[in-house]
């Protein structure tokens, strides 16, 4: 694995990107590893994930995920499980 700083791996970014198909690349910043670059193939390999394949993520992985999977707000109900109406709201 070759160590590059950012300002190399930034003018020389060709030749990172090359030198990803033999092995992972490390990018360091005043001194500190701050990134890993690898091939898409040994991405997925460690990930899982096929890139440019869309989500891999099971139903119920996708179902537990914290965000919102959707973006408006879904109507209340009354005590006898009917939508209520704009004069209940």
């Amino acid at each position: 694995m070759r160590i590059w700083t950012e300002e190399e791996a930034g003018a020389r970014l060709e030749e990172v990107v090359a030198l990803c198909q033999e092995g992972p690349q490390l990018i360091s910043q005043k001194g500190k590893a701050v990134a890993v670059m690898v091939s898409v193939a040994e991405w997925e390999r460690l990930s899982g994930a096929q890139v440019g394949k869309g989500p891999t993520l099971t139903l119920k992985e996708w179902l537990l995920l914290e965000h919102p999977r959707w973006d408006f707000d879904l109507p209340g109900r009354s005590k006898k499980g009917r939508l209520k109406s704009k004069r209940e709201s």
